[in-house]
C-alpha cells in the first residue's frame, strides 16, 4: 500500500506559510516532465530489469496506466451474468475512426475464473470517450453497489495468493483504502454465496472474518465504505498501528488465550514508486532517502504480523516499490530474525498466466548522495540513523530462497509495478517470544544461598499504565433469545430457529435503529478484545426501524443483509415476480397490484402489510474457465414493502439498475438519472475545486503586492 511521499516542511514565515508551497492549488500533472535521473541511475544499478528490456520498462512506464476492475464474487448466477455480459462484443467493443470495432476490455490472464478485466484506456479517457459512455455508465453504477470493484490489476494479486478459505481469521495489517480487503471478503463468504441464497441451514453462513486495520481513523471510515458494498457480516474493523499492534485474546474453557490469525496480509506503507503510471508526481517527488527511510517501518510492521500469525499460517507480505529496501531486504531481515522459523513459499505454480521477475540475492545499498556503499561498516556516523545494518545483503542471502519473491515489472504485461512475498510461519513461538525455561533444582538452591529474600524488601509491582485508545467509538450490545426486538422480529418474519440471534448486535443500549450481523467468529472477536482493542465498525445491516402504523413490528428488513438473513427464511412468506413484473417493481416507485400477474396478486393477498420479500428465478447457461458450459439457477432477493393496494422496493436507485440489468430489463432511463446525479456531483466538486483556486490566486497577488509595496518603502527610506 503506497503512501505519498512527503516533502520535508519548510520554515513557516510570519503568516503561517512554509516557503513556497501552496496546499490549495492542484498540481498540474501535463506538465510533468517524466524524467528522474537519479530514479534511472538508482534501478539500473539494482539490476532488477535486464539491460535490453531497459527501454522497453522506460516507456511504459511514461504511458498511462490502463484502468481495471473485478467482478464481485457475490451469488454466482448474479456473478456469471455480469461476467457474460461483459464478454458480449456488443458490450465491450466500440468502434474506431476507420470503421473497425476494437475491443475495450479483455480479462486479465492469471484471473483462472474469468472475473478480472484491464481496459485498453486509462481512466481519463474512459470518462471523456463518447463511445465509452455506455461502459462508463456501466462501471459507476455496479461499482457503486460492490458487485464490481476498480482496482488496480497488480493490486489483486497478494489476495490471490493468501488462499484464504472461508473459515480462516484473517488479518489485514494495512488495510485502507480497502480494495485487497474486499477481495479477502469475497473468498470467506465463497460458501454462501455459491449457495444461490436458497433454503438451507446455518452451516450456510461463513464463519471465519477478516479483521481490517489501519493506523489513520479517517481511512478506516474508507474501510467502512468499502466494506459494506459488499453486504457480508464477515469482517471487522480497528483502528491500531500495525507495528505495535495489540495482543487479540480468544476464549475457550473460560480462560482467555492469545489469538493467532490463519492468514495476514501485510500490504506495506511505501514509497510507491510501483504506482509511478498513475501516480505521475512520483517523478519529481522520487529519491533515494524515500525507500532507506521506509525499510524501519515496514521491518517493524513485518515482525507483529508474524507474532499475529498462527502456526503454518501464511503472510503475504508486499508493496507497490520496486526498490529492494523496501522488498527483499525487509523480507531477509525477518527471515534471519526468525532463525528458520519462517520460510519463503514457492507460489510460482499458482498464477500460471502472470507474468513476474523472481527476487533478487544481492543489491545495492546507496546513500541519498549516490554514494555506494558495500557494507554497513562504510556507512558515515551521520548516515547511521538513515541506513540500517538489516538494508544490505546478508551472507546467507542465496539460503533464504529469494527468488521465490515475485517482482511484477510494469512492462511485463502493461500493469502497475508490484512486489509480492509470501511466508509460512513453521513454529508456534519465534525466538524472541519463546517462554523462559524453569530454572534446575541447582540453580534455585544457588540463588537462595546467594540472596535471603525475606531480609529484603521490595516495593508493590507497579501497574501497567493502560494505553489511550483515544476515542472510542459506541461500544458492541449482542442478542440473546430473550431480547425483546428479537422476539418480535423473528415471530413476524418467521425466521427459523436455526438463526444464530446471539450474532446479532447493535450499537445501542436502548432503542436500537440498527441491527447488524457478523459472523461467530467475527462475534468472538469482539466479545473478547473490545476493551484492549479500538473498534470501529462489523458486519452486516440487517433490520433497520421502519415505524409504520400498517406494520405489526417496527423493523424491516434491509437488502444489504438479506442475502444473509435469506437461508433462514420460510419460502412460503415470499412472493415470486417474473421478469416484467420485476420491471415494473424496479422502474416505478409505487406498484398498483392490479398491474401484477394474478398469480402474484394472490399471493400478496395472504401476506402481512409491511417489509415482504419477493425472489426473482433465472435458469441460466454460462461458459467459464476450465469449466467448459454449466448450468445454474440465478436467485435474486428483494426487499419490497406491501402497503393495502401498492407495493414499493425497498432498493437503492443504482442498485435497481443492477437488477434490471441482470434481468434483462430496460436501464437506459435509470442509468441516465443516475449517471446525471454523478455528473452534477463531479461537477460541483470542481467547482468547489476551481473556487478554491481562484481564492488562492487572488491570496497569493495579494501577497505579491504587499511584498513590492514593503520593498518600495525600503528602497525609498534607504535613498532618503
Amino acid at each position: 500500500m503506497g503512501r505519498r511521499f512527503k516533502n520535508k516542511k519548510g520554515k513557516q514565515d510570519s503568516k503561517g506559510n512554509r516557503g513556497n508551497r501552496r496546499p490549495g492549488k492542484p498540481i498540474n500533472y501535463a506538465d510533468i516532465v517524466k524524467e528522474n535521473e537519479t530514479y534511472v541511475k538508482y534501478y539500473k544499478a539494482q539490476n532488477i530489469v535486464k539491460p535490453e528490456e531497459w527501454d522497453c520498462f522506460m516507456n511504459t512506464i511514461r504511458d498511462e496506466l490502463p484502468a481495471a476492475f473485478r467482478i464481485s464474487r457475490c451469488c454466482m448466477g448474479q456473478t456469471l451474468k455480469l461476467r457474460d455480459m461483459i464478454n458480449d462484443d456488443s458490450f465491450s467493443a466500440i468502434v474506431n475512426p476507420d470503421g473497425n470495432r476494437v475491443a475495450a476490455i479483455a480479462a486479465l490472464p492469471w484471473d483462472k475464473d474469468g472475473l478480472s478485466f484491464q481496459f485498453n484506456y486509462s481512466r481519463v479517457e474512459i470518462r471523456k470517450s463518447e463511445a465509452l459512455q455506455r461502459l462508463h455508465s456501466f462501471l459507476v453504477s455496479e461499482s457503486e453497489n460492490g458487485y464490481i470493484t476498480r482496482q488496480e490489476a497488480v493490486s489483486m494479486i497478494p489476495p490471490l495468493l493468501l488462499d484464504v478459505q472461508p473459515h480462516h481469521k484473517v488479518l489485514d495489517a494495512c488495510a485502507a483504502p480497502g480494495s485487497k480487503t474486499a477481495q479477502i471478503i469475497e473468498m470467506l463468504d465463497v460458501n454462501l454465496v455459491n449457495l444461490e441464497c436458497k433454503q438451507s441451514n446455518s452451516s450456510s453462513v461463513s464463519s471465519g472474518m477478516v479483521v481490517a486495520n489501519d493506523v489513520d481513523n479517517k481511512r478506516c471510515y474508507m474501510l467502512v465504505h468499502q466494506a459494506k458494498r459488499l453486504h457480508s457480516p464477515c469482517f471487522v474493523i480497528c483502528n491500531h498501528d500495525a507495528g505495535v499492534m495489540p495482543n487479540f485474546f480468544s476464549e475457550t474453557d473460560g480462560n482467555k488465550t492469545k489469538m493467532k490469525f490463519d492468514r495476514i496480509l501485510c500490504d506495506a506503507p511505501c514509497t510507491g514508486d510501483g504506482t509511478i503510471r498513475k501516480n505521475v508526481d512520483v517523478w519529481t517527488k522520487w529519491t533515494i532517502s524515500n525507500g532507506n527511510n521506509f525499510h524501519g517501518i515496514q521491518s517493524r510492521i513485518g515482525r507483529r504480523c508474524l507474532e499475529l500469525l498462527a502456526k503454518d499460517g501464511l503472510m503475504v507480505y508486499s508493496t507497490c516499490s520496486l526498490n529492494p529496501m523496501e522488498d527483499e531486504a525487509v523480507v531477509a531481515s525477518l527471515l534471519n530474525q526468525c532463525e528458520g522459523g519462517v520460510e519463503l513459499v514457492d507460489v510460482s505454480e499458482r498464477l500460471p498466466g502472470l507474468k513476474y521477475s523472481p527476487g533478487i540475492d544481492t543489491w545495492v545499498v546507496m546513500q541519498k548522495d549516490m554514494k555506494i556503499l558495500n557494507s554497513f561498516q562504510e556507512v558515515e556516523e551521520n548516515y547511521r540513523t538513515q541506513i540500517r545494518e538489516t538494508m544490505f545483503p546478508p551472507e546467507n542471502a542465496k539460503e533464504l530462497n529469494l527468488h521465490r519473491c515475485m517482482r511484477i515489472l510494469p512492462h511485463y504485461q502493461n500493469t502497475g509495478g508490484f512486489f509480492v512475498a509470501v511466508l509460512r510461519k513453521k513454529v508456534e513461538h519465534l525466538p524472541w517470544e519463546k517462554p523462559k525455561e524453569e530454572p534446575s533444582d541447582a540453580e534455585n538452591l544457588k540463588t537462595e544461598e546467594m540472596t535471603d529474600t525475606s531480609q529484603i524488601k521490595t516495593d508493590p509491582p507497579a501497574k501497567r499504565a493502560r494505553r489511550s485508545l483515544g476515542f472510542r467509538e459506541d461500544p458492541f450490545y449482542f442478542f440473546t433469545e430473550e431480547s425483546e426486538e428479537w422476539i418480535e422480529i423473528k415471530k413476524f418474519f418467521k425466521i427459523s430457529d436455526k438463526f444464530p440471534v446471539n450474532q446479532l448486535v447493535a450499537r445501542s443500549k436502548g432503542a436500537k435503529r440498527n441491527i447488524y450481523f457478523v459472523t461467530s467468529s467475527a462475534r468472538e472477536i469482539i466479545i473478547n478484545n473490545e476493551s484492549n482493542i479500538k473498534f470501529i465498525n462489523a458486519g452486516v445491516r440487517l433490520f433497520c426501524r421502519a415505524d409504520d402504523k400498517v406494520c405489526d413490528v417496527g423493523y424491516r428488513i434491509t437488502q444489504e443483509g438479506l442475502s444473509s438473513l435469506f437461508p433462514y427464511l420460510d419460502k412460503e412468506n415470499m412472493v415470486t415476480l417474473n421478469a416484467t413484473e420485476l420491471a415494473l417493481v424496479m422502474t416505478q416507485e409505487m406498484t398498483r397490484h392490479e398491474e401484477l400477474e394474478e398469480s402474484t396478486r394472490l399471493k400478496l393477498s395472504t401476506l402481512p402489510s409491511g417489509c415482504i420479500v419477493a425472489i426473482y428465478c433465472e435458469n441460466l447457461t454460462s461458459k467459464c474457465p476450465n469449466r467448459g458450459t454449466i448450468n445454474h439457477d440465478m436467485v435474486v432477493p428483494l426487499c419490497i414493502w406491501k402497503g393495502k393496494n401498492t407495493v414499493r422496493p425497498f432498493v437503492s436507485k443504482s442498485e435497481r439498475i443492477h437488477f434490471l440489468r441482470i434481468c434483462g430489463g430496460d436501464t437506459k432511463e435509470l442509468e441516465a438519472t443516475e449517471l446525471k446525479k454523478f455528473q452534477d456531483k463531479q461537477e460541483r466538486k470542481q467547482a468547489r475545486l476551481n473556487e478554491r483556486n481562484q481564492k488562492q490566486e487572488q491570496n497569493d497577488l495579494k501577497e505579491k503586492l504587499e511584498t513590492n509595496q514593503d520593498l518600495d518603502s525600503k528602497t525609498e527610506s534607504t535613498t532618503c
